[in-house]
């Protein structure tokens, strides 16, 4: 004869992962488990796997207990560094990029004349006007629409006073 089956304890692990249940409290229950995990993860908090060695980590002159404690510090995943240790075998340059910032060629800078106003740049129009760059310079390069012109100068007279009161506060 079979034993008698227990109920499920529901919002518990066992429940959602061995017994399959998917019930919106073991639901709930599975994704602030994960939400906790990845958190942890991030800090560098979570426990190493079992038969795993937790092998101490040197970034710099600085150490880290582990290499998801280095990942953290860094901002980067620990697969990335376990992945540059097995390739390259140091951690040098981890976390800094894979290429310095491009350098805008000083020959491609045009002035830019808005409503007016003259700018070094279209790069720094964009700025100082708190608009996409990259549009800017399609739109200036095809001609500025009337609603684009007007918004143009909706933004440059935002600036201009966000730029007095900044002169008023100091």
């Amino acid at each position: 004869m079979p034993l008698p089956r227990r109920p499920i304890r529901h919002g518990t692990i066992y429940a959602y992962c061995n017994l399959k249940c998917r019930c919106d409290i073991c639901r709930e229950a599975e994704v602030q488990r994960q939400r906790e995990f990845r958190a942890r993860h991030k800090q560098g908090l979570v426990r190493h796997r079992k038969g795993g060695v937790c092998v101490p980590v040197r970034l710099g002159n600085v150490d880290y207990p582990s290499i998801s404690a280095a990942a953290a510090a860094l901002g980067v995943t620990a697969p990335s560094l376990s992945h540059r240790l097995r390739k390259y075998g140091c951690l040098e340059l981890a976390g800094q990029g894979s290429r310095p910032p491009r350098r805008q060629a000083l020959n491609n800078i045009l002035p830019i004349t808005i409503h007016g106003r003259e700018f070094p740049s279209r790069v720094a129009a964009a700025r100082y006007l708190g608009v996409c760059s990259s549009y800017l310079s399609r739109c200036a390069k095809a001609g500025f629409t009337a609603t684009y012109s007007d918004y143009l100068l909706r933004r440059l007279m935002e600036a201009d006073a966000r730029q007095a009161a900044r002169g008023d506060a100091a």
